[in-house]
């Protein structure tokens, strides 16, 4: 393995909920599958995240940054 390699993942679910006080609007449940990976450079970190849903893909632009 890399020196300075990282992997993080985890699963969230959200039970279907109601919009109103009547509960007449309804959300559906759904389930976030999360996953990321980064690299330390020194005092800098890059790194890139991901949130994918049954459907649809979500990623977070890559970044450098200093960690203190």
């Amino acid at each position: 393995m890399l020196a300075g390699l990282g992997l993080g993942g985890g699963v969230r679910y959200t039970g279907g909920n109601y919009g109103d006080l009547s509960n007449s609007q309804k959300a559906p449940s759904y389930t976030l599958i999360d996953t990321s990976v980064h690299y330390e450079l020194g005092a800098a970190t890059c790194w890139q995240a991901c949130v994918t849903t049954g459907e649809r893909q979500f990623r977070q632009a890559s970044s450098t940054g200093i960690v203190y």
